[in-house]
């Protein structure tokens, strides 16, 4: 058996964020999250762009489906769940905003998407 009572005691102190709030960073530039958004990439928890907005980031969105390009001035992207594999040939002919993203992550920019997204499309011979 396992003593669970023991294994509590024994864990170390952490500082827990408080459900009843959250410490707002301070920024003297908001960054700007560009979140996808649209029949493909729908699949989002209200939460956790809620608490984005509360650390100071600006919520943008846009369409992989039909923006060419990325929002301007982005310090992030965040690629929801959804149905991309049924957007696959759409996705996969938005050759602008396809290049962005690749030129975005190879620029080091944070993103964060369903790790599926790649090994779909590449198996298909398209998208990234």
């Amino acid at each position: 058996s396992i003593d669970l009572d023991g294994l509590l005691i024994a864990l170390p102190e952490l500082d827990r964020p408080r459900q009843s709030g959250i410490n707002v960073i301070s920024q003297k530039r908001k960054v700007r999250i560009a979140v996808a958004r649209d029949n493909a990439f729908c699949f989002y928890y209200q939460d956790n762009l809620d608490l984005l907005e509360q650390c100071g980031a600006e919520i943008i969105n846009f369409s992989p489906l039909t923006d060419a390009d990325l929002p301007p001035d982005i310090g992030g992207l965040y690629l929801g769940g959804g149905y991309p594999e049924l957007y696959a040939g759409q996705l996969s002919h938005n050759n602008g905003l396809r290049d962005r993203i690749k030129q975005a992550s190879r620029n080091c920019m944070p993103i964060y998407g369903v790790l599926l997204i790649r090994s779909h499309f590449s198996s298909m011979g398209e998208w990234l």
